[in-house]
């Protein structure tokens, strides 16, 4: 069975669920590795200052290859059973919503 794929991104106030054009910053990726370790998640080398992959329970967490703020997340869901509780907890606490890129459907 193939691995489902969500992004994450921030969560706007009063927007409608559709994607936005122009996605808000969710902060820099030191800042993002930083608040994933309360997460259990991070890179393979914690020394890495731009690691492209973070790992955490369930989860693989691609990053943006760009300098600058980060807009969106790239998700593997890796083992389901685990992992949705893992990124809901996420999103809950750093105000970001999940898309499921094969439907557009937005929730969290």
């Amino acid at each position: 069975m193939a691995s489902r794929m969500l992004v994450l991104m921030m969560k706007e106030d009063g927007a409608d669920e559709s994607i936005p054009a122009e996605p808000a910053p969710m902060g820099c990726i030191g800042e993002i590795v930083e608040m994933l370790r309360d997460f259990n998640t991070g890179p393979e080398d914690p020394s890495d200052p731009a690691p492209q992959f973070l790992y955490g329970p369930g989860i693989t967490i691609q990053t943006p290859m760009t300098d600058g703020p980060v807009t969106q997340l790239l998700v593997t869901l890796v083992e389901e059973e685990i992992a949705w509780a893992v990124v809901a907890r996420i999103c809950k606490h750093a105000h970001w919503r999940m898309v499921d890129p094969e439907s557009g459907r937005s929730f969290g």
